[in-house]
């Protein structure tokens, strides 16, 4: 066609335009269909987009995914960009290079316990937080030179542990508080003072 549009048109009910190819073994096989009873597209082979190509979706091109021969890159310009799965317990798994030629899990959102799973390290960068509470209440950070927790909202910050160690290094304690027992202070990894069952006891 040179002048005007090119149409191809099904006025069968229910027909479908398909286009069928060879398949590489002697035959052909369908490649497209234009369903006309169901209302879509199928596709029936894969679709391949050439580098710096993109697939584009929605009227205003507002997401595109693209591949510029070294790097593939998902794009969202409107609204907000939503991940979702719908299977009953089923997961969102983020994964990638593990380092040794294969691939690991990193993140991922566990629908059967409804939890966020990191099964490799987090890092937050300096001065970055993690931050919990509504109100960001608990705060755990580095600043570049020292670290911090601190409880900048509501309530108490309380350490909870059957016995509970406060170590100046791996090895040398400071505070030992013991379950059922007493609450000992160190100097230089050796015992001074210590709480008992009738006072205090002090080396």
């Amino acid at each position: 066609n040179y002048t005007g549009t090119l149409n191809f048109r099904q006025r069968v009910d229910d027909g479908d335009i398909v286009f069928s190819c060879d398949d590489g073994s002697g035959g052909d096989t369908a490649y497209l269909t234009l369903d006309g009873s169901q209302g879509f597209t199928t596709v029936q082979k894969a679709i391949r987009f050439d580098d710096n190509v993109p697939l584009q979706v929605g009227s205003a091109s507002d997401f595109f995914i693209q591949h510029d021969g070294t790097n593939t890159n998902v794009q969202n310009n409107t609204g907000s960009l939503t991940i979702r799965n719908d299977q009953d317990d089923g997961d969102i798994i983020f994964k990638s290079d593990d380092g040794s030629g294969g691939v690991t899990p990193y993140i991922t959102l566990d629908g059967t316990w409804k939890e966020a799973k990191f099964t490799v390290d987090a890092k937050w960068t300096d001065s970055k937080k993690a931050r919990f509470g509504s109100g960001d209440d608990l705060q755990i950070y580095h600043d570049g030179s020292n670290s911090y927790i601190s409880d900048a909202g509501t309530g108490s910050l309380i350490l909870q542990s059957s016995d509970l160690f406060l170590r100046t290094n791996s090895t040398e304690n400071s505070v030992v508080c013991a379950a059922n027992a007493g609450v000992t202070l160190y100097y230089d990894n050796a015992a001074k003072l210590a709480t008992t069952s009738t006072g205090v006891a002090v080396t």
